[in-house]
């Protein structure tokens, strides 16, 4: 098999999409829904920080691949009819997986990949506290061109 360094030197395609706004009605048990409507510049307002780590390894026809992602925001503020209000969000999630080369040329290499995928997310405010989890199997495939 001829050397092929123009796709084994370039990152895995991967789609991205960051929203511009946030909206919706996120609602709670027993309590009315509050209308959430912010632009993206509020929403990093309200950010307490996050962060994002990624790493891609290969070698010879192994793939191994995992990220992993933090988020936290905060608000208070007043609620009808003038209620004090405040919540917290935390989001993680985590992926890994590993697979192996099924083709590569000069113009473009295929992985098939399998692994795993850990999502939660924790809310508080000042009398409730919930928490989500989703875990379970990744199947998947990446490419290179």
């Amino acid at each position: 098999m001829p050397a092929v360094r123009s796709s084994r030197s370039r990152p895995p395609s991967t789609a991205a999409r960051f929203p511009a706004r946030a909206s919706g009605p996120p609602a709670r048990a027993g309590a009315p829904s509050v209308k959430i409507d912010k632009s993206f510049s509020e929403v990093l307002e309200d950010s307490d920080g996050a962060f994002f780590l990624s790493a891609y390894a290969r070698r010879d026809r192994l793939v191994l691949l995992g990220d992993f992602s933090y988020s936290a925001s905060s608000k208070d503020g007043l609620v009808p009819p003038g209620v004090p209000a405040e919540g917290r969000l935390h989001q993680r999630s985590l992926r890994l997986a590993t697979g192996l080369c099924v083709h590569q040329d000069e113009r473009i290499a295929v992985d098939l990949l399998a692994g795993l995928r850990h999502w939660s997310v924790d809310y508080r405010d000042r009398g409730t506290r919930v928490d989500a989890t989703l875990a379970g199997p990744l199947i998947g495939a990446s490419w290179r061109f």
